[in-house]
């Protein structure tokens, strides 16, 4: 299966109405295999202006893990924020195939229901093999909430 629709069922999860998958590098994606293993690394927490979503990057490396493990046949997330050199290194201590990097550009809550205000988020991830550290490949997600959520 295609990394970019594993990474589209991670849309966002609470960002369900309107959402963008686009792979702004061109690199052709790889398809996984069920014997693969890959690490996820932890993301730093989402942020918009003064205000840090806590939890969110924990949010987001478990949807991916998630989305990971229908595909692959053993996924680890990560237990802190790691940069790529440190995460590349936790993934070939573990003897995994793919190092999945997720960085929330955006991530934004709103109070919707009186607000009006959609959330958004915004999230990219890059897919390295761990054998050469060599990016393979890298996908950009984009959602926003419904308008009218009816409670949250």
């Amino acid at each position: 299966m295609r990394v970019a629709w594993i990474l589209s069922g991670l849309v966002l999860a609470g960002c369900s109405n309107r959402y963008v998958l686009s792979s702004p590098d061109g690199l052709p994606v790889p398809k996984l295999s069920r014997q693969a293993s890959a690490y996820v690394a932890l993301p730093a927490n989402g942020s918009y202006e003064a205000a840090e979503y806590a939890s969110s990057g924990t949010q987001t490396a478990k949807t991916l893990c998630s989305a990971l493990e229908r595909r692959l046949g053993r996924v680890v997330v990560g237990q802190e924020v790691e940069p790529y050199e440190l995460a590349l290194a936790s993934a070939r201590r573990l003897d995994s195939d793919y190092l999945f990097l997720p960085v929330i550009e955006h991530w934004e809550e709103r109070a919707t229901e009186w607000s009006g205000r959609p959330d958004r988020i915004q999230i990219s991830v890059f897919v390295y093999d761990v054998a050469d550290g060599s990016l393979i490949s890298s996908v950009q997600l984009s959602g926003r909430s419904r308008w009218v959520t009816f409670g949250g």
